[in-house]
């Protein structure tokens, strides 16, 4: 007897290995029918087959969105994240279903962390521009995730119509990445210096390390341990806390550290704790080309004996840049609701006069209950000697 191609005895006579593919194709299908129930059938089948299947787990997810069970959705869709961790379309819809089923402060979370894994997700920006401007009235940020999406329904466009041809290398970034232009208006700054979280962020070998030490030289409490050591790339040390890398699921240190400075590299500030009763924060943002970022961080890796890595340098430059238009968007989301204050720290500025940096940072701190910064001490702390690498060539990191 004969068997069609799409019949169970053919599918049956294919390698176990590629059995997952078919019903994975079967489950995408039926979706696409609108029957979710039998396409959950088929997800659950590769999962049988392989439970560490990402898409399998986001079928699950997308085939219980359509029936309405949302508490399957956030569950499934966790379950991709967790076999995929980048994955923002299922951080997307984990965030639709918790918005549905009512649970704002998590919904937001994995809205963010959508768009926070993919700056140019334009269906992302416009989901979370509703959310903030619906449910926590932010319109200033609702504004601007408007803005992005429809940046990013701009490029997606420009990318159909004139597409590069293949090979055609990507441009290499050789600038940083500025702020935006402020959208609404501004909350009014009342926040004293021994209030606020005092935060020096910036992408990799931007120099954050060197804006720790002007702050610690300048009389400032720096919050720092010792478990990564000083070293040839950073000879005057890192200046880093431990605790930081964990403030996606702890972020109980922050309370603690009113008054104090800290270094927040630049893809975890938007996991600051931002709500009301957050402490406000004063955020140094170190700025660098991001072609001498990316040397001094390949020239480190070479020194410390680790490679490059197989990323080229225009990926990396992508995803630096990424980071970057996220991490101004948050904070200028921050400032609008008047929770934080920025300034922006050019580092080649730094280097070439160390002074008026120094008496920038003085003024942006301000004075407060008896402190005052000593700019002095703090354009001392620079030393020139440490730029070794102008857009090709490593620095304080």
């Amino acid at each position: 007897m004969s068997t069609t191609p799409g019949s169970a005895s053919a599918a049956s006579r294919v390698e176990p290995s590629r059995q997952p593919a078919l019903h994975l194709e079967r489950g995408n299908a039926l979706l696409a029918l609108r029957r979710p129930a039998e396409a959950a059938a088929a997800f659950r089948a590769v999962v049988e087959i392989d439970p560490l299947h990402a898409m399998a787990h986001f079928g699950l997810a997308r085939a219980a969105f359509n029936r309405g069970d949302e508490a399957t959705t956030v569950s499934e869709a966790r379950a991709a994240t967790g076999c995929r961790p980048h994955f923002p379309a299922a951080h997307l819809l984990a965030g639709l279903a918790l918005w549905r089923s009512g649970d704002l402060s998590e919904a937001e979370q994995h809205l963010r962390g959508a768009v926070a894994q993919a700056p140019g997700y334009a269906a992302a920006h416009r989901v979370l521009a509703t959310f903030l401007g619906r449910e926590r009235h932010d319109y200033a940020a609702a504004a601007e995730h408007q803005r992005l999406a429809r940046e990013a329904r701009r490029r997606r466009r420009q990318r159909i119509e004139n597409p590069e041809p293949r090979g055609r290398p990507r441009p290499a970034a050789t600038e940083d990445v500025g702020r935006p232009d402020r959208v609404g208006p501004q909350a009014a700054w009342t926040a004293g210096l021994r209030e606020c979280l005092i935060v020096v962020t910036g992408l990799p070998r931007s120099g954050t390390s060197m804006a720790m030490q002007m702050l610690a030289a300048g009389g400032v409490t720096v919050l720092a341990d010792d478990r990564r050591l000083a070293d040839e790339s950073n000879p005057k040390g890192y200046v880093e806390f431990e605790p930081v890398k964990r403030i996606m699921k702890d972020a109980s240190w922050v309370e603690e550290a009113v008054g104090k400075a800290v270094k927040i590299v630049t893809p975890l500030v938007q996991h600051l704790p931002h709500g009301e009763t957050s402490p406000p924060a004063l955020v140094v943002v170190m700025r660098r080309p991001i072609a001498e970022v990316i040397a001094s961080q390949r020239a480190m890796l070479t020194r410390s004996g680790k490679g490059g890595g197989d990323i080229s340098d225009d990926a990396l430059a992508a995803i630096y840049e990424r980071q970057a238009t996220v991490t101004r968007t948050f904070l200028q989301r921050l400032e609008s609701r008047g929770r934080a204050r920025v300034l922006d720290m050019a580092y080649a500025d730094a280097v070439a006069d160390p002074e008026a940096m120094a008496a920038r940072l003085a003024a942006f701190l301000g004075e407060d209950d008896g402190f005052s910064f000593d700019a002095a001490a703090a354009a001392a702390a620079i030393e020139p000697a440490l730029h070794r690498h102008k857009a090709g060539g490593p620095s304080r990191g």
